[in-house]
């Protein structure tokens, strides 16, 4: 049991460092997305809607959104 403390114990920081790795990325990648656009003389109105559609993989990886997923599961157990 001692083991799978520690175990535990490694695999919930390792697992959290990814996922703040993974929203590091797709936060860089939105804005070099949202620069290129500007840049190449996309109307603001249509860079402001493509980038609202990049930023849902963003959303996806938020705390907010697992605590709605999690609360939803636990809605449906009861």
């Amino acid at each position: 049991m001692l083991s799978s403390i520690f175990k535990v114990s490694y695999i919930i920081p390792k697992v959290l460092w990814h996922v703040a790795g993974m929203k590091r990325i797709i936060k860089h990648g939105k804005r070099a997305f949202e620069q290129s656009l500007k840049e190449n003389g996309v109307p603001e109105e249509i860079v402001t809607e493509l980038v609202k559609e990049f930023v849902f993989i963003d959303e996806i990886i938020s705390v907010q959104f697992l605590r709605m997923i999690i609360s939803q599961e636990k809605n449906e157990i009861k």
